[in-house]
């Protein structure tokens, strides 16, 4: 009885000694702070979220630094912390616990898995839609992203659970740059699908640099306005535009090698103003030839080539050119403007020589250009020894480096072999539809912005049409092809036809070559 009472003495003495918890008296509601919005989370790949309370007293105010255990909850379930990692699949709403103050309930945030949820990856490179093409060279960077899909189009991050190769070794996409030449196959999978996208890497290269006489032959202009372009066209040869000419060709034109294709190489071709007419005379201006004769000028609306007057100008043309012999000069005529004639300028493209075939490098032979008979021929046409190259202009003043059409450099371009960008067909079949060239769009005519894949890109190759900008370069593959002709390019003023110089043009009528076609026409001012 004794012990009974002690024990009850105790216990009030206990009970009249402990204070109610005073922190937790003074609040009033408890709300819940989550440090993400609610919406679709996905295990493995989203952060995990930190849950916190926010304490208000009886009179309003924010409760800090309060000490007291708060309880979280996951759907009603409780959590060991305050940090919650999205690891199961379904809809979860989250509520904080004070004593038996009870926060609301959150929205809902919904977990997926990318794993049952991922229809398709697929790889964009920044290279690709800057370029629309997949060749590249040493050192360059295909910026590479990587993005998830479900079937219904939408976007999943598959960031976590990305694990990427170049050729089977693994890389860090973030930080790819191509150190290694050839064929970069970078593949990548995410929660059991896979993608893949291939490069060609190739190593810049150099030639040993030639240096093409270039005579410019001006007909006599046909009115005021042809004779103010005509002596604008003098004055500009004199104030050096050939050197404007080469920058172009030596890949020297923008000083930000950043502003150019990657492919963009150096053609170590050069073009000097010849000094000598071919009896050995000192020109009266270097690279300047004054025709006795000029383009018979017809007022209908569309030229006449089959008169009588077009046929004595083309002799006379031959003539000229047979005198000024392609083996020593490359022969640009530049004639007055007339809206009739057609186009801005036409190239009659040097053949090859049959018997200097295997000095070609194979890397020309590899291309599309060389092997589709069919489309290109280079093999199926055969012509005789008196195909003389030359250009001739409409206007004097694609001359100029005013001109955004660079039709002069256009038009070498063709005489060295090169097609337009966009072939010669109007439809997206293959690759051949194009220029036969692996490093240069392929579009489908030469007035669109956009390659047959739909990858917009800027139309600066000197073979395009589209003027959108100066253009000022040519890609690797189209070097290869130049380099071809130097070599093995019949009736061309370079080294390996110096022998040819001193022979009058003709006289191996019945030898056969080999070439591309037999002249280009490049319609309009746009070229």
């Amino acid at each position: 009885m004794k012990k009974t009472f002690l024990a009850l003495i105790l216990l009030t003495f206990a009970l009249a000694c402990t204070k109610p918890d005073a922190g937790l008296q003074s609040v009033s509601s408890i709300s819940l702070k989550i440090s993400e919005s609610a919406g679709v989370y996905w295990i493995g790949e989203s952060e995990p979220i930190s849950l916190n309370a926010e304490l208000i007293d009886n009179k309003g105010n924010i409760i800090s630094n309060y000490a007291g255990e708060i309880t979280y909850f996951a759907n009603d379930k409780e959590l060991s912390s305050n940090i919650y990692r999205f690891e199961d699949e379904g809809s979860f709403t989250f509520k904080a616990k004070l004593g038996n103050r009870l926060s609301s309930e959150s929205n809902i945030f919904t977990v997926k898995n990318p794993k049952k949820e991922l229809n398709k990856i697929v790889i964009e490179s920044g290279f690709v839609n800057k370029y629309a093409v997949t060749q590249t060279i040493l050192n360059s960077v295909p910026e590479l992203r990587v993005k998830g899909f479900d079937n219904k189009g939408n976007e999943i991050p598959i960031k976590k659970g990305l694990k990427a190769k170049n050729n089977n070794e693994a890389i860090d996409l973030n930080n790819l740059i191509f150190s290694k030449k050839g064929t970069q196959d970078i593949s990548v999978n995410a929660y059991g699908k896979e993608t893949n996208i291939k490069f060609e890497v190739r190593s810049p290269r150099t030639f040993d640099l030639i240096k093409i006489p270039i005579i410019f032959h001006f007909c006599p202009p046909y009115s005021k306005t042809d004779e103010i372009a005509y002596k604008k066209a003098l004055e500009t040869l004199q104030n050096d535009y050939i050197n404007y000419v080469n920058q172009i060709f030596r890949n020297q034109y923008e000083t930000d090698i950043r502003q150019h294709d990657p492919n963009a190489q150096d053609t170590f071709i050069e073009f000097f103003l010849a000094e000598t007419d071919p009896d050995g005379n000192k020109l009266e201006q270097k690279g300047v030839n004054i025709l006795p004769f000029s383009r018979p000028q017809q007022t209908s609306i569309i030229y006449d080539w089959s008169s009588q007057e077009a046929a004595e100008y083309f002799q006379k043309r031959d003539n000229l050119i047979r005198r000024w012999n392609p083996n020593l000069y490359l022969n640009v005529i530049l004639e007055p403007f007339n809206n009739n004639y057609g186009y801005a300028g036409i190239a009659f493209d040097a053949a090859f020589d049959k018997s200097r075939e295997k000095l070609i490098p194979t890397e020309f032979f590899d291309l599309p250009l060389a092997n589709y008979n069919g489309f290109f021929g280079y093999h199926s046409i055969y012509i005789k020894e008196t195909d003389m190259p030359f250009i001739a202009l409409n206007g004097y003043l694609h001359i100029s480096p005013l001109s955004t059409e660079n039709t002069l450099i256009h038009e070498i371009g063709h005489i060295l072999g090169l097609p337009h960008i966009f072939g010669n067909s109007t439809e997206c079949r293959d690759a051949i539809h194009s220029d036969g060239l692996l490093d240069t769009p392929t579009v489908s005519n030469g007035k669109v912005v956009t390659n047959c894949d739909g990858i917009a890109f800027t139309q600066r190759n000197v073979m395009g049409y589209f003027p959108t900008d100066k253009k000022f370069y040519f890609t690797y593959d189209q070097v290869t092809v130049m380099r071809a002709r130097i070599i093995a390019g019949l009736n061309l003023p370079t080294p390996n036809n110096k022998a040819k110089a001193g022979r009058k043009i003709g006289l191996d009528a019945n030898a056969s070559y080999f070439k591309q076609r037999n002249m280009i026409k490049c319609n309009g001012f746009a070229n």
